[in-house]
């Protein structure tokens, strides 16, 4: 446990003595939540209404015999709905993943400093970024292709859109999966040399789970008691200015676990080193 509260002491003393940092780490959480939110309000409700615009001429038979049996009109729907879902897929892969690389880049490199305490040379950066971006392709591309290959099969085989949101839970388990090793991997990247960094990657992610997904737990809790404190301020038509409140305080929040998920696993590995 001495990890934890080690971890908890350096992310409260930093966030002290960097107030500016801090301060520009809650203008690109807001700039990502932003950015974000509207990439999944927008591109999944144009996806559903492609998948629905592939289903609808062939509900009643298989794709093979309904598609021979389509008009030129329905056939010409046809193709223009795939060609825009894989458009859709795509573009929200893309814009996702030049997001998530340069929000991430940019929060990580304040963070290092924050907590190291020193500055990083052009050089450096550009290895990190490496890094992050080697994350990134590791453990997202994966998820973005398959979960594209994942719906054209389903498609291809007639499913409909309640059936692929049901299954939609497995891809939803597997990104939580995806998203912790990317997460640990993040945390990482501050590691004297490629070898290391995959090393300690696999001692954190892998051997020492349990203590690694302790300190996943208490920033879940956290974040999931002050995302329903939110919740109930919004549906209740709370005051404005304590809503507003909550909001920024909840993405400072964010921040902070975030400090505080960095902190811990660089504790578990000086514990490491030191045993």
């Amino acid at each position: 446990m001495n990890y934890l509260l080690s971890g908890m002491r350096r992310a409260v003393r930093v966030s002290r003595e960097h107030h500016f940092l801090v301060i520009l780490l809650v203008v690109l959480q807001m700039a990502l939540v932003v950015g974000m939110g509207y990439l999944l309000l927008v591109y999944p409700v144009r996806i559903l209404a492609d998948i629905q615009g592939l289903i609808e001429p062939l509900q009643d038979a298989s794709a093979v015999d309904a598609t021979s049996n389509l008009s030129q009109d329905q056939m010409l729907s046809f193709y223009q709905a795939y060609i825009s879902l894989k458009r859709n897929i795509l573009e929200l892969g893309v814009w996702m993943g030049i997001g998530l690389l340069l929000w991430s880049g940019s929060t990580w490199s304040i963070m290092r400093i924050m907590l190291e305490g020193q500055q990083t040379s052009w050089k450096e950066s550009v290895r990190y970024l490496m890094r992050w971006g080697s994350a990134v392709v590791m453990f997202m591309v994966p998820l973005i292709l398959g979960g594209f290959y994942y719906l054209k099969r389903q498609i291809g085989q007639g499913v409909s859109p309640d059936v692929l949101l049901k299954q939609g839970e497995v891809l939803l388990v597997i990104w939580f999966i995806l998203y912790y090793g990317m997460m640990v991997a993040f945390a990482l990247v501050g590691a004297v040399s490629w070898k290391e960094y995959y090393r300690q990657w696999f001692s954190i992610a892998i051997l020492r789970i349990h203590k690694t997904m302790l300190v996943g737990l208490i920033n879940f809790t956290l974040i999931g008691a002050f995302g329903y404190l939110l919740y109930v301020a919004v549906s209740h038509d709370w005051f404005f200015g304590v809503t507003l409140l909550l909001v920024l305080s909840m993405v400072l929040l964010l921040v902070l676990t975030r400090l505080f998920w960095v902190a811990c696993l660089q504790e578990l590995i000086h514990e490491k080193n030191h045993h």
